[in-house]
């Protein structure tokens, strides 16, 4: 439904509109109170009237409607295991089968129920599951971009020609081979053409 959005509106918490933009509406039921500062939202795009939000201070959390046919949303905690509630990114794959989280104690990984601190210490501030090949996650860290070969099960540092400044954000083009972007703090945008292995200044001084 292209009427329907979602946006983390920070300490706010959750909200929605359903008419495009126009009008926009709290859904923090079930949310906590404390620690309401929302970082990050995803879609379930086979079940669109299910969404993850990432909250720094309380956690993830599942939202679904109340009831059927309603708009608003009902918010169940999916903490068991996780390390840290501060949580900065979130990053769920294709069908579900695991979660990555960037939180204070470093990259943490969902899969069967629950968390495991999978990269102790490295704090992201973006993660992207590669839609192609889920195997490879990629992490803009304060300590550079970090890859995962793995479905994020481990992970290394891939930061080859960037400079050494912490990257705010990573994104993969869509299209053909696995072209990467990592917005730096201070230092620009870089590009990758090879997945990571290597990055180069993009687009002028």
């Amino acid at each position: 439904n292209e009427n329907v959005g979602y946006v983390a509106a920070g300490t706010l918490g959750m909200v929605k509109t359903i008419d495009t933009g126009t009008n926009w509406y709290p859904i923090n039921d079930g949310l906590p109170a404390a620690g309401r500062d929302a970082r990050a939202v995803i879609l379930h795009v086979a079940k669109p009237e299910s969404v993850f939000c990432a909250l720094y201070g309380g956690g993830v959390f599942l939202g679904g409607p109340k009831a059927a046919l309603n708009d608003t949303i009902r918010w169940a905690a999916m903490n068991d295991g996780l390390a840290d509630l501060r949580v900065r990114a979130l990053a769920r794959v294709r069908g579900g089968t695991f979660l990555v989280a960037g939180t204070e104690a470093g990259i943490e990984r969902w899969a069967n129920g629950g968390w495991t601190l999978v990269a102790p210490g490295v704090i992201a501030n973006a993660l992207v599951i590669d839609a192609a090949d889920s195997s490879l996650v990629y992490a803009a860290t304060e300590g550079g971009v970090y890859r995962s070969t793995n479905q994020g099960l481990s992970w290394a540092p891939s930061s080859t020609g960037l400079p050494s400044v912490a990257v705010n954000d990573v994104a993969k083009r869509g299209d053909g081979p696995p072209v990467l972007y990592a917005a730096t703090r201070g230092q620009g945008v870089w590009e990758s053409v090879n997945g990571g292995a290597n990055w180069r200044k993009f687009g002028p001084d």
